[in-house]
């Protein structure tokens, strides 16, 4: 990642879930790709399916599957019973969604599923896409909601430039919804200073 690429860089994330997940949602419709991986927090793990969770993925439709744990280099059968008497949650969700297709909402609708998922109480790292219509990554929003020790949630608003002339004006405005809701949240600005 260029310095040069790095738009904005926000800390300072609320603590209310509810208002984390309303950052999620915010994400413009027609993004193209969608990633990452949210574990359970640890107050609600003793609750939790151990080892299992769901893999969301697709390209022209959503598709949820059923992730085991490995223990050993073996596949662990999780607890089917368990998992589908909806009393106890899984340890994880994860994403896997590229969609180059603009009128294919697969994004949108993972995207929604992923703020429930967050307002839930989950944490972890997402990262949102938006590609040009020659399959080129133009924008990224990478969520670190719950970073190494010793470093704060954050979320990297990132446009791409990768052309001769550099970045236009018009080419923020695919960011701009998700800059502005992040302001009016109160999340704190980094300045960035290149290296």
């Amino acid at each position: 990642m260029k310095d040069s690429d790095v738009r904005f860089v926000f800390v300072g994330l609320p603590q209310d879930a509810r208002k984390l997940a309303r950052l999620v949602e915010v994400i413009p419709d027609g993004w193209s790709g969608l990633t990452g991986r949210l574990d359970i927090i640890p107050e609600m793990a003793l609750v939790a399916v151990p080892g299992v969770g769901y893999r969301f993925k697709g390209i022209s439709g959503l598709e949820c599957d059923v992730v085991g744990a490995r223990e050993g280099g073996y596949r662990v059968e999780p607890d089917y019973m368990r998992l589908v008497s909806g009393r106890d949650p899984v340890s994880f969700v994860e994403f896997y969604l590229h969609n180059p297709y603009a009128a294919c909402r697969v994004v949108d609708r993972a995207r929604a599923v992923a703020a429930a998922v967050v307002e839930s109480g989950y944490r972890g790292e997402l990262s949102f896409r938006l590609d040009d219509n020659r399959q080129n990554t133009k924008a990224v929003v990478h969520f670190f909601l719950n970073p190494p020790e010793g470093r704060v949630p954050h979320i990297i608003v990132r446009l791409i430039d990768r052309s001769v002339d550099g970045l236009l004006p018009e080419d923020e405005e695919c960011i701009m919804p998700f800059v502005d809701a992040c302001r009016a949240q109160g999340l704190q600005e980094q300045v960035l200073v290149p290296a």
